[in-house]
């Protein structure tokens, strides 16, 4: 298979719902995830005071669960208070009144937030526009169509390099190293004052 072929192939895993897909993607998300907490710490919500050591750290985090058919459902953000947000995601599922987590307790098939997990990717990045790229990256890392409780794959509050300019799209690109194909996410600046092509990283 040629590097064309096998970065469509990858994209179709990543943005289509045919269920032809479905063993793939799981696989792929669970090594991702393995890769995650052979060098990161999850915090289980069960132990959720052991996650305090967080707060006021700012950071892209990632949370993951597993359904009760097993199936693995992962969730990208960024905040300038991890731990704080944490608990508004906590609020938030167990809450019946925040639609916003419709998708959340859907998936899960209950409101018991017990086995969700929450690991911080990356610490330390007090600024947003910086965040904002790693959250980028990440989501696109882990996205999946039917796995992925992230509705955007970019926030609109992205901004170009310089962080003078807003609204950008994005997409899913690659080149090719030691004939292996790597995954590239690039952004483009839709203001007509700026229209930079950029590469998120």
């Amino acid at each position: 298979m040629d590097s064309k072929t096998k970065f469509q192939y990858i994209k179709r895993c990543k943005m289509s719902r045919k269920p032809e897909y479905d063993t793939q993607v799981q696989r792929y998300l669970q090594v991702s995830i393995d890769a995650v907490k052979a060098v990161r710490t999850v915090y289980m919500d069960a132990n959720f005071t052991e996650a305090e050591v967080l707060n006021n750290v700012s950071g892209v985090y990632l949370i993951f669960f597993y359904n009760a058919n097993g199936k693995l459902f992962t969730y990208i953000g960024e905040s300038d208070n991890v731990y704080k947000r944490w608990k508004q995601h906590r609020y938030g599922i167990q809450s019946l009144k925040k639609t916003l987590y419709n998708k959340f307790r859907r998936h899960l098939g209950t409101n018991d937030i017990s086995n969700i997990a929450f690991v911080l990717l990356e610490r330390d990045l007090d600024d947003q526009n910086a965040r904002l790229y790693r959250e980028t990256y990440n989501i696109y890392k882990f996205k999946s169509r039917n796995y992925s409780l992230n509705s955007k794959n970019c926030s609109s509050r992205l901004r170009c390099p310089d962080g003078t300019h807003g609204r950008c799209r994005t997409w899913l690109s690659y080149k090719v190293v030691d004939e292996k194909v790597v995954l590239l996410v690039f952004g483009k600046s839709i203001n007509k004052n700026c229209n930079l092509t950029f590469v998120i990283k």
